[in-house]
């Protein structure tokens, strides 16, 4: 918001808030403190859209360097953090795409993109695919999700379909 005078304090404050919140909600193996499964997804979801927004909104964006232009504003500790959000997300899923219900579960999202059953993460790994452009977690079973989509744009269906 380059309008507004304040705007840049306003950014870096965000970022530095996130960046403590991160550390204080999230333990190094990636995990949130809460213990339960679908309080990881959101937790993970609200510091994952805070920091694709800032990314994508950052000066060095180039269209597909998520994780380059997310290390330089972030740091590489806070990435490596989200990394590992998605890390847990990855091996805790069944092969169905289900999470296990694990801990509480009051249905919280940031954002619903799409139709799904409340314990269906498979979006989660769609989302890692693109962002970081790694292959081994496009889980062709699960398909192109429609949360990537509107997440990504085409951009990402293109990222989706290189990899």
């Amino acid at each position: 918001m380059p309008e507004f005078k304040e705007s840049e304090k306003w950014k870096n404050f965000g970022i530095k808030e996130l960046k403590k919140e991160m550390k204080k909600q999230v333990y190094p193996d990636g995990v949130d403190f809460e213990a339960s499964t679908c309080y990881h997804r959101l937790v993970f979801e609200l510091f994952f859209y805070a920091t694709f927004l800032v990314i994508i909104n950052g000066q060095d964006f180039k269209e597909d360097n998520f994780a380059q232009v997310g290390n330089a504003i972030f740091g590489e500790e806070y990435l490596q953090r989200l990394y590992k959000m998605f890390d847990f997300v990855f091996y805790a899923l069944k092969p169905n795409g289900r999470m296990p219900q694990i801990g509480d579960n009051d249905n919280g999202r940031l954002h619903v993109f799409a139709k799904q059953e409340v314990l269906d993460m498979r979006y989660l790994l769609a989302l890692r695919a693109i962002f970081f452009k790694e292959p081994k977690f496009k889980i062709e079973e699960f398909g192109f999700c429609e949360e990537a989509l509107w997440v990504f744009g085409e951009k990402g269906y293109k990222i989706w379909q290189d990899l």
